[in-house]
C-alpha cells in the first residue's frame, strides 16, 4: 500500500499539476480533479481503497429521449483497461462514467494518457 501511495503522490505532484487550470478539490470520501475550479468541468474523481485507487472519469448524462449532455465524452482506450459504469438519477437520466482501477503494478503513463483525453475535451 505504501508503494501505491507513493506512486499516486508522484502522479499528482508531477503529472496532474502540469495540466494548466486544473485543480484538486479534496472531499470527505474522494478527491475531485476539476478544470478552472468548476464542478461542471470535472475531469475525474479519485477514490482511495485499501489495495487500489479508483479513478472515475465522467462521460456525461444520457436522457431517456436519447439526448446526450454537452461535452459528452468518449474515451480512446487501446489497452481496454477501463470499465463502463452508469447509474440512473432521480429525474430518469442516466449518468455515465468510466472507472479505472490502479494498483502498484499499474502503468501511470497510460493512466495519464486517459486522463489527458478528458482534460483536452474540456479545455478546448
Amino acid at each position: 500500500p505504501n508503494d501505491l501511495a507513493n506512486n499516486i503522490r508522484e502522479l499528482i505532484n508531477e503529472k496532474l499539476i502540469e495540466l494548466q487550470g486544473s485543480e484538486l478539490i479534496p472531499k470527505r470520501h474522494y478527491i475531485g480533479f476539476v478544470l478552472n475550479g468548476s464542478s461542471f468541468s470535472t475531469i475525474c474523481y479519485i477514490k482511495f481503497r485499501k489495495t487500489k485507487i479508483l479513478f472515475d472519469i465522467i462521460r456525461g448524462v444520457h436522457n431517456p429521449d436519447g439526448f446526450k449532455s454537452n461535452n459528452y465524452f468518449t474515451l480512446d482506450d487501446p489497452k481496454k483497461i477501463v470499465n463502463n459504469r452508469s447509474r440512473i438519477l432521480n429525474n430518469g437520466t442516466t449518468q455515465k462514467s468510466y472507472r479505472i482501477s490502479i494498483d502498484v503494478n499499474s502503468d501511470l503513463d497510460y493512466l495519464m494518457f486517459l486522463i489527458k483525453q478528458k482534460y483536452n475535451s474540456l479545455a478546448s
